[in-house]
C-alpha cells in the first residue's frame, strides 16, 4: 500500500543518514592529519563515537516520520528546520560521551569542523536524497497502474494529490463512473462503469483501485472488494467522512473490531505520560529549588514597598478530566483589588513591580510547585478562569477537548504570542486551534521546543505581553 512506500522511503534515508554521518566522522578524522597543525585526538576507542553518532540518528528518526508523506518534496525551509534537529541530536549524543566517559582529549576544532561541514551536508541530503530513492527503489517493476472511480468533489486536490503520489509509483491509467459520477483527470479516459469494472480492470491491466469516496451501500463495498481481489488488484478507499464531519479520524484496529477516532492522542500512551511527568520534575525541581527563592524573597520586598499583603495568590482552576485545583502565583495586584475580573492594559490594580512580573511571566513561576504536584505541567494549555472556561466552552464547541491532558504553565499557544486577556470568540478560536494541535501532535519534543521558545520570551517578552 502506499502508506508503506512512503514510511519506507523514510525508514530508507533514514538508515543511509546514519551511515553518512558516520562515514563523514571516520573520513573527517582520516583527513584532518594531513592538514598543519590539526589532529584527531581521543582516549577512548574509535568507534566509540561513530556508535554513538549511528544511534542517535536512528533514534532522531521522530522528526522524518512527521514528514513521511511530504519527504520527497520537503522543501529548503522544512529541510533546515529537519537537519539542525538532526545536527542537535548527534551533538547531543556526542557530547554526552565525552561528559560521560570522561574524554578531554577529543579535539575541540575537530568538533566545531565535524558539526558545521555535518549540518551543511544533512541540509543537502534531506533535500535531495528522498526523491533519489524513490526513483531509485520504484522504478520500474514498482509501478501501480491505477483506475480511478466516483466523485471527485470528495476528494479536494485530487490532481495535485496524484501527481505528488507519481513519484511513489502511483500511475492512473483511466477513470471508472460511480453512480453517474467520473472523475475529470487530464489525460485520462473513462473506460468504464462500476458495473463492469472488472472488465475495466482487464483492459488497462490496473493493479489497483482508488475509490474515492465511501462506497454508498454495504452492497456496493462488498461488490468492490470482490470484483478487487478476484482481479488480483489492490484497492484504496478514501475516507471523506473527514471533510463531511470537518474532523480528521483515525482508524483503530483492537481485538478483531475496527472504529473510527477523532484525532489522535499521543498522551494516552502511558510511556509518554512517563517521559512527560520525567520532564515535567526536572524542570520543576530545577526552578522551584534554585529559582523561586530568591525571586521569592525579591517580591516580597517589592510587596513590603508597594502594595502589602500575601505572597502568593491562589484560584480555583480546572485541571485534567475537568478537576479543580488551586493554582499559584505571585501576586502583582493590590491585595484589596483581586476579584474575578481580568486584567486589561494598563489595569490599575496591578502594582508596578507587579507589571514587570506580568510583562515577563514571572509571576508564573510559584505554578512549579502546582507540577510537582501532579496538578500541571510545565507544557499544556494554560487553564482560565473557571467562569471563563463556561463562557469559552459555548463560544467554541471544542473548547472542553483542552481537559484531556494537565493545564500548563506554558503551551503552544503562549510560546507563539498569544497571551493576555481573551476579548473575542475568534480569539478563543485561535488560541483554541493550537491547544488542540499540541494535544493531538504531542511529542516530548514539541514540549523541550516550546519550552525553550517560553524562555526566550522572558527576556523578550511578546507584545500582547502585560
Amino acid at each position: 500500500m502506499i502508506d508503506r512506500r512512503s514510511s519506507g522511503v523514510a525508514s530508507l534515508h533514514t538508515v543511509l543518514l546514519a551511515g553518512e554521518a558516520v562515514l563523514w566522522w571516520c573520513a573527517l578524522a582520516a583527513a584532518v592529519p594531513h592538514f598543519r597543525g590539526l589532529e584527531f585526538t581521543s582516549l577512548l576507542p574509535f568507534a566509540t563515537y561513530p556508535a554513538a553518532i549511528g544511534m542517535s540518528v536512528l533514534i532522531a528518526m521522530n522528526p522524518l516520520w512527521q514528514h513521511e508523506g511530504s519527504l520527497t518534496a520537503l522543501g529548503w525551509a522544512n529541510s533546515m528546520r529537519l537537519s539542525f534537529r538532526q545536527t542537535m541530536t548527534i551533538a547531543g549524543a556526542v557530547f554526552t560521551v565525552v561528559v560521560g566517559l570522561k574524554d578531554p582529549g577529543i579535539s575541540r576544532v575537530f568538533l566545531a569542523g565535524y558539526f558545521s561541514t555535518l549540518a551543511a551536508g544533512l541540509i543537502l541530503l534531506n533535500r535531495y536524497q528522498p526523491g533519489l530513492l524513490v526513483r531509485v527503489v520504484f522504478a520500474g517493476g514498482a509501478r501501480l497502474p491505477t483506475l480511478v472511480l466516483g466523485d471527485e468533489t470528495l476528494f479536494p486536490e485530487l490532481a495535485k494529490w496524484l501527481s505528488f503520489r507519481s513519484k511513489l509509483g502511483f500511475a492512473p491509467v483511466g477513470v471508472v463512473r460511480y453512480r453517474g459520477k467520473a472523475p475529470s483527470i487530464p489525460g485520462l479516459d473513462t473506460v468504464g462503469e462500476f458495473d463492469t469494472l472488472k472488465t475495466a480492470i482487464a483492459k488497462t491491466r490496473a493493479r489497483q483501485v482508488l475509490m474515492l469516496s465511501l462506497p454508498h451501500s454495504a452492497e456496493d463495498a462488498e461488490r468492490l472488494a470482490r470484483v478487487c481481489a478476484s482481479c488480483g488488484c489492490r484497492l484504496l478507499i478514501h475516507n471523506n467522512l473527514t471533510f463531511r464531519l470537518t474532523y480528521p479520524l483515525r482508524v483503530l484496529a483492537q481485538d478483531g473490531y475496527s472504529f473510527l477516532a477523532f484525532r489522535d492522542e499521543p498522551l494516552e500512551d502511558p510511556l509518554n505520560r512517563v517521559l512527560k511527568r520525567v520532564l515535567d520534575l526536572l524542570v520543576a525541581l530545577v526552578v522551584v529549588v534554585i529559582v523561586v527563592p530568591p525571586v521569592g524573597l525579591c517580591v516580597w520586598l517589592f510587596q513590603r514597598r508597594q502594595a502589602p499583603g500575601p505572597l502568593f495568590y491562589r484560584q480555583l482552576r480546572y485541571g485534567r478530566a475537568g478537576q479543580s485545583f488551586s493554582i499559584l502565583k505571585f501576586r502583582t495586584m493590590h491585595a484589596d483589588a483581586m476579584h474575578l475580573r481580568q486584567v486589561a492594559t494598563d489595569d490599575d490594580r496591578v502594582y508596578p513591580f507587579g507589571r514587570l512580573l506580568r510583562r515577563t511571566s514571572l509571576d508564573e513561576l510559584p505554578q512549579f510547585i502546582n507540577v510537582l504536584r501532579g496538578d500541571m505541567s510545565v507544557v499544556g494549555p494554560r487553564p482560565h478562569f473557571i467562569r471563563h472556561d463556561e463562557t469559552f466552552a459555548d463560544a467554541v464547541n471544542e473548547y472542553r477537548v483542552r481537559y484531556f491532558v494537565k493545564p500548563g504553565i506554558t503551551g503552544l499557544a503562549q510560546s507563539r504570542g498569544f497571551r493576555g486577556a481573551i476579548s473575542t470568540a475568534e480569539a478563543i478560536r485561535q488560541r483554541l486551534q493550537l491547544d488542540l494541535d499540541y494535544i493531538h501532535n504531542w511529542s516530548i519534543w514539541l514540549d523541550v521546543a516550546i519550552i525553550a521558545r517560553t524562555a526566550r520570551q522572558i527576556v523578550r517578552p511578546p507584545p500582547m505581553a502585560r
